[in-house]
């Protein structure tokens, strides 16, 4: 079964739900579709942060992303030009 990768955002959104609404603990796990390990896993990561801190880790992990695909352009680049430049007529996968 494929894990589903929640963002920040969700997951501090799941928790201001938690805190902001009088639903029960298993019923707010099941809406979002989390253990309640989960959730006291990401109360732990993120229960404590304020808006600020919040915003900016959102911020870092779109940083993150851009960066990782950055990379494996100038990766995929890097070894096409040096195939080229070898004059092999294989092309790197």
């Amino acid at each position: 079964m494929k894990r589903k990768k929640y963002t920040i955002e969700h997951k501090v959104g799941i928790l201001r739900e938690a805190a902001s609404s009088g639903k029960n603990l298993d019923e707010l796990c099941r809406e979002n579709n989390i253990s309640k390990l989960t959730f006291n896993r990401w109360s732990r990561q993120f229960g404590k942060l304020d808006v600020h801190e919040t915003c900016r880790l959102i911020e870092w992990e779109r940083n993150k992303i851009e960066i990782e695909k950055r990379l494996a352009e100038w990766t995929l680049k890097n070894r096409l030009l040096s195939c080229l430049c070898n004059g092999s007529s294989h092309l790197p996968v």
